[in-house]
C-alpha cells in the first residue's frame, strides 16, 4: 500500500468522544474543486470540520452513552453506522483522490509540498468500508504500513510485546459506546485492569519479527498478518469485523498504535540518526 517514499498526507486521532482527521488546507481546496458529483461533494462537506490557516480537521462525533445512571440509554446503532459511513468516505478521499502528479511522479513532489502535512513519511494508511449486503465481515478495515517503520518494528520488537496503552484506548471506547450504567463500566474497568485485555478480547501486541496484531470483542474480530506476508506487502486486512461497534473499536486500537507507538518510534530514530529517513 505504501512505497516507502510517500510523505505525510493525513493524520488521524481519537480525542475524547470523536475521531479527528487532518489534512492540509491546500489539499482540502483541491478536493472541493475536483469533485463534480454534487451529492458526493455535499456528503464530504457535511462532515463537521474546522479550517485553520494551514490545516483542515474533520470531526466524527461518537454516540457515547452519558451518565448518571438514571438516564436510560442504549447503544445507538444508527448513529454508529453513520460514523462508519463518514469515516469510510473521508478515508476513501484521503487514500484515492490524491493529485496524480504526486502519486506517480515523485520527482515533482517538491512542487506540491503544500499538499503534505510534513516531510515525515505517511507511517500508516487506513481504509475502512461498510458493506450492507453482508451479514458477516460487513465493516472491514485494511491497514498499510510504511517500509521504514516496518524495519524499525522488526529491529525493536524481538519478542511478543503487549501494548497496554492501546488496549486501554480500545477498551474505553468500546464500553463508552455500549455500557448503559456507570457501575457496569466501572466493573468492566476493574476486570480489565486486573486481567488486562486478553481475557476480555482486547489485544494489541507486536509479535516477534515486528508484526502488529489487534483483537477486539466480537466473533474472532481481529486484524493482523503472518510474518512472511507482512514482510512482502506491509499490509493487513481484518477478519470478522461484523458491526460498526467492532470497526470503531478496532480503528481506535490502530490509531492509538499509530500515534502512541509508531510516531515516537520514528521520531526517536530520526533524532538519533539526525536525518529524515526519506
Amino acid at each position: 500500500m505504501l512505497n516507502g517514499d510517500q510523505r505525510e498526507m493525513y493524520r488521524v486521532e481519537v480525542k475524547e468522544s470523536m475521531f479527528c482527521f487532518s489534512v492540509t488546507k491546500l489539499l482540502f481546496e483541491y478536493w472541493c474543486s475536483l469533485f463534480t458529483n454534487q451529492e458526493f461533494l455535499n456528503s464530504f462537506l457535511a462532515i463537521r470540520r474546522e479550517e485553520g490557516d494551514s490545516l483542515v480537521t474533520f470531526f466524527v462525533d461518537l454516540p457515547v452513552i452519558t451518565y448518571p445512571n438514571y438516564l436510560h440509554k442504549h447503544l445507538d446503532r444508527k448513529a454508529l453506522l453513520l460514523c462508519v459511513k463518514k469515516i469510510s468516505l473521508l478515508l476513501e478521499i484521503f487514500n484515492w483522490h490524491f493529485p496524480k502528479e504526486v502519486e506517480f511522479n515523485n520527482q515533482d513532489e517538491r512542487r506540491f509540498s503544500g499538499l503534505f502535512i510534513s516531510e515525515d513519511p505517511q507511517l500508516v494508511l487506513i481504509e475502512t468500508s461498510y458493506i450492507p449486503e453482508r451479514q458477516w465481515h460487513a465493516c472491514p478495515i485494511e491497514v498499510g504500513y510504511d517500509d521504514h517503520i516496518c524495519e524499525l518494528l522488526t529491529k525493536t520488537f524481538t519478542k511478543n510485546t503487549k501494548i497496554l496503552l492501546c488496549e486501554e484506548a480500545a477498551f474505553t471506547l468500546y464500553y463508552s459506546l455500549s455500557t448503559e450504567r456507570k457501575r457496569d463500566f466501572e466493573k468492566a474497568k476493574k476486570e480489565f485492569e486486573k486481567y488486562r485485555g486478553e481475557s476480555m478480547d482486547f489485544v494489541v501486541r507486536v509479535r516477534e519479527m515486528g508484526v502488529p496484531q489487534f483483537i477486539v470483542p466480537g466473533n474472532c474480530a481481529c486484524l493482523g498478518e503472518n510474518p512472511d506476508s507482512f514482510k512482502s506487502d506491509r499490509g493487513m486486512s481484518s477478519h470478522n469485523l461484523d458491526t460498526p461497534l467492532a470497526q470503531l473499536t478496532m480503528l481506535t486500537a490502530v490509531v492509538s498504535f499509530w500515534n502512541d507507538v509508531l510516531r515516537p518510534l520514528y521520531a526517536s530514530h530520526k533524532e538519533h540518526e539526525g536525518v529524515n529517513l526519506l
